[in-house]
Formats: C-alpha cells, sequence, structure tokens
C-alpha cells in the first residue's frame, strides 16, 4: 500500500511518538509510508530513524493570519498554548500541495482532515482519520462541528479506547475500530535494587493535566523525590509553577525536567520505581503511561485517563481518588520500600507490555487499511 500520514504539528507530544511509530511499523510489514508534518516548532522532538516532510517551520506563525488562528485556538483550547495553533490556511496548502496518488491518506486528527475531499476527489484515494477524544456529545458546537465533518467524508475512523469506540458507535459512526498505541519491548530492565526513590509523571504538560496535585502529594512523602518530566505547552505557565515549588520549599521533593531529549527521558525510566499519570476527561490512555508500563513501573492513575481499561488495580499498580494526597504519597512511599511488593507488579507489567507490542499495533493497522483498499 502507498501511505501518506500527516500530523499538523511537530513538537514532543504522545501524538508525534504514534505517528513516528506507525510510520516505521508500517513501512516495516512492505508499505510505501510518507510522513508529513504541517508545522514544526522550536521544541526539541523524540528521535526518529524515519525520513519525514515538514512542510512549514516555526516561523510561520508570524504571519497575520497564524495570530488569527492563534487566538481562535486558544479560546476553544486555551491550556494548549500556542505552539498547538490550528492553522486551516497551512491545512489547505497542504492537502492541495500532495500531487501523487496514495492508497490511502491517514489524518491524524479531525483537523488535519478538514479538506479531504481535495484528493479524495482528485486521486480517487481512501481515507483515515483518528479521533483521539470523541467529542460529539459534549464538547462545544464547534468541536462537533469539525470532528462530525471530518468523520463523515472519512472512510475508515480509528480511535485508541474502547470508551471513545463506544462513543463513535452510539453517534452511529460506520467503519470505527479501537486501535490501541502500543509500546516499545525493552531488554535489561533493571531490578528494584538498581533503581532510585524516584516518581516520575510524564506527559506534556499544561494546566488541563493539573500538575498542582503532585505538589500536594509530595507535601506527604517520607522519602525520595517526585520527577515532572516532559515539555510545557505554555511558558508563563511552567514558570508559575515552578515559582510554587520554590514558595512551598518543596525543591528537594519535587523537580521539573522541563524540555527532556530520549536519552534523558529513557535513563529517568530506568531509574525511576513508580509511574504517576492523572488525567481529567482524558479518554487516550496518555503515552507517559504506557512508556511506564514498558519499562516495568508501578503505575499510580486515576479514574479520569483512559489507561484505567488495561490496569487492573493491585496487579499493574492502583487506581485511586488522587484528592486523596496523602493515602497516595504512602502508596508511592510504600513502592519506594516494598520490594516485593514492586517486584510483583513490575512482571505482572513486564508480562502486559509483550500484549502491547508496536508490532501487533502495526499488524491491526495493516489489516484495517487493507480492507478499504
Amino acid at each position: 500500500m502507498k501511505i501518506c500520514i500527516i500530523v499538523r504539528v511537530l513538537w514532543p507530544g504522545g501524538v508525534q511518538r504514534i505517528a513516528f511509530a506507525e510510520a516505521e511499523g508500517l513501512k516495516e510489514l512492505g508499505n510505501d509510508v510518507d510522513l508529513i508534518f504541517i508545522r514544526s516548532t522550536e521544541r526539541p522532538i523524540y528521535a526518529s530513524p524515519l525520513n519525514y516532510t515538514v512542510m512549514y517551520d516555526y516561523n510561520i506563525k508570524k504571519r497575520v493570519l497564524g495570530k488569527v488562528f492563534k487566538k481562535i485556538t486558544l479560546h476553544y483550547m486555551p491550556q494548549r498554548g500556542g505552539d498547538a495553533t490550528v492553522d486551516v490556511d497551512l491545512i489547505y496548502k497542504t492537502e492541495h500541495s500532495i500531487n501523487k496518488k496514495y492508497d490511502i491518506i491517514y489524518y491524524f486528527d479531525e483537523f488535519t482532515a478538514l479538506f479531504q475531499k481535495y484528493n479524495k476527489n482528485k486521486f480517487k484515494n481512501k481515507s483515515a482519520i483518528l479521533i483521539h477524544e470523541v467529542a460529539l456529545f459534549d464538547n462545544s458546537y464547534l468541536s462537533k462541528f469539525i470532528q462530525m465533518r471530518a468523520i463523515k467524508h472519512s472512510d475508515i475512523v480509528l480511535t485508541n479506547t474502547n470508551e471513545n469506540l463506544n462513543l463513535l458507535i452510539k453517534a452511529s459512526v460506520k467503519n470505527s475500530y479501537e486501535v490501541y498505541p502500543g509500546l516499545v519491548i525493552h531488554d535489561n530492565i533493571p531490578n528494584f535494587d538498581e533503581r532510585e526513590n524516584i516518581a516520575i509523571s510524564v506527559t506534556m504538560w499544561d494546566f488541563g493535566r493539573k500538575p498542582e496535585i503532585l505538589l500536594a502529594i509530595a507535601k506527604y512523602l517520607h522519602k525520595g523525590k517526585l520527577v515532572i518530566a516532559g515539555s510545557w505547552a505554555d511558558t508563563d505557565y511552567f514558570n508559575k509553577f515552578s515559582k510554587l515549588i520554590k514558595d512551598d520549599n518543596l525543591e528537594e521533593r519535587i523537580m521539573i525536567t522541563g524540555n527532556i531529549d530520549d536519552n534523558s527521558l529513557t535513563e529517568l525510566y530506568k531509574r525511576a520505581k513508580v509511574s504517576i499519570r492523572f488525567g481529567y476527561e482524558e479518554k487516550g490512555p496518555g503515552m507517559g503511561s504506557l512508556e511506564s508500563i514498558s519499562w516495568g513501573l508501578p503505575l499510580i492513575i486515576n479514574n479520569g485517563i483512559g489507561i484505567k481499561e488495561i490496569i487492573k488495580n493491585n496487579v499493574n499498580g492502583y487506581v485511586v481518588d488522587e484528592t486523596d494526597h496523602k493515602k497516595i504519597a504512602l502508596m508511592i512511599d510504600n513502592l519506594f520500600s516494598n520490594k516485593d511488593e514492586w517486584n510483583k507488579i513490575n512482571a505482572n507489567n513486564c508480562s502486559l507490555s509483550k500484549e502491547l507490542d508496536w508490532k501487533n499495533h502495526c499488524k491491526l493497522l495493516d489489516s484495517i487499511f487493507r480492507k478499504f483498499i
């Protein structure tokens, strides 16, 4: 198959990790894959051996329309920061710049698929769209309209969790499939004694992820520290949060990495004993959660994040009420010191990771695409 994957923004987020992994996996299965990012940012990105195309560099945001679309995007998604701007004009231009026929054009969100009809009419290709958070019921009118418009013209609708799939089925969306994100299988995972008393939380941070909860938990820790790893969508919010740590005298209990490269993040996963990931109406699993499983880390999650679908309480970690700060701190303290408990969960997560290998994920994706060609 000839496949084109189109992603809006190149930055160090989970969506981009999925795009790289799927492009590499589909290529390994013998497909001809072009990976296109519409716009870059100044942020560091995760390494990939795959060749890819960036249509516009970060300076394009200085154009007049860039400033207009930034204001509109921040009105509807204020937590995501300026780099997440939905550049409707650049999406339009990218769609019209495609000059060869693909079997499938695979759009990595509803925004990139806004003008998919142009190439469907021109080349008679099939189209697939990946919906990360189904917005057909409880979101703004604009969110519903854009998502429904994209879905209406797509041949295949993919999503990442069973909860999202059920919402698509409820909305009578045809040809919808759950394709759960994958992970990398690691050899030589460090054991308990080789690790430090570190609990990590990894994501692309914004105020919608409520990192203040981690400050409250850190106050009750008796040992070790929390490490908040990953880029921040809004620099001003990052600076305000950093000040909160100093004001609460928590510099020895909590650390923020800010932008972090692949090698440094890998070292953190190998050093840590615990992973924390809270979500707030996040139906997606969170790539930081999946990466933690791949390193055998016990997970502490809440009911607001999609990873809960595959995490069994007291088996792969703990599902908690994130507002019970003291109880969560006690869980972390226990995992820092209770070798038997840690080893049990570590073994369970190493076993679970084998089921979630990217190779299995890409084989499923490949089989779905082939049904429509």
